[in-house]
């Protein structure tokens, strides 16, 4: 079965999602899942739906932002609804959401928006894995990632071997679903000290957008 691996994180190569997919086509190929095709969004719309053309399945890993997908990987559902439903007929599809949010309940309103637009499409949808606490994959040194990389692994060969990802490693990587009263008493220490938002601030001083973090564009008129 050919699969074409959708990195849809717009940050491309340098991103986590580049690093999720990686080990996930690791375990595609172990399995004997057949040939892959790799391939960043931000390469462009058209080469994204000319790779889902071709392909029998598509793994899709990306991102939440602002609680649902990236703007470009909307611009290729969007593309999607236009085709014949005849075009997508018997094309398996998967999903991978991530976040920096520690808790996966974060991620579960844009995965069951996946399940109703892969319906809608006419795919045979495989599922959607959500991960939370990923933003510093990029930047961990190997033995530090060894244990997501192999749940990770496990998925991409139940996919290949299946069809599916397997129930354990889909509840392992969503783990935990809500921060325990522990955990939440952490963050408001943390947010009481100005350390909860420090990576966050750097990054958005990083891109000058600091000052505008408050901005509410679609909110009523001051």
């Amino acid at each position: 079965m050919r699969l074409l691996a959708l990195n849809a994180s717009p940050r491309g190569k340098r991103s986590n999602s580049k690093i999720i997919l990686g080990w996930m086509t690791e375990g595609w190929e172990k399995a004997g899942g057949g040939p892959v095709t790799q391939l960043d969004l931000v390469k462009g719309l058209e080469n994204t739906l000319a790779g889902i053309a071709q392909a029998e399945a598509i793994l899709i890993v990306f991102p939440l932002y602002t609680d649902f997908v990236p703007g470009l990987l909307k611009e290729v559902f969007d593309g999607l609804s236009l085709l014949p439903k005849k075009t997508l007929a018997g094309k398996r599809l998967a999903c991978v959401v991530h976040s920096g949010f520690p808790e996966s309940a974060q991620s579960e309103g844009v995965a069951a928006w996946l399940t109703r637009s892969a319906n809608r499409l006419g795919l045979d949808y495989a599922g959607c894995l959500i991960k939370g606490g990923s933003e510093g994959f990029h930047i961990m040194p190997p033995q530090m990632t060894a244990r997501m990389a192999e749940l990770f692994r496990q998925a991409g060969m139940g996919l290949a071997r299946a069809g599916s990802f397997p129930e354990k490693v889909q509840a392992s990587l969503a783990s935990p679903r809500t921060l325990g009263p522990g955990r939440r008493m952490v963050f408001r220490v943390m947010r009481l000290c100005g350390l909860s938002n420090f990576y966050w601030n750097s990054q958005l001083r990083s891109h000058g957008a600091f000052e505008k973090r408050f901005d509410s564009p679609y909110g009523p008129p001051a």
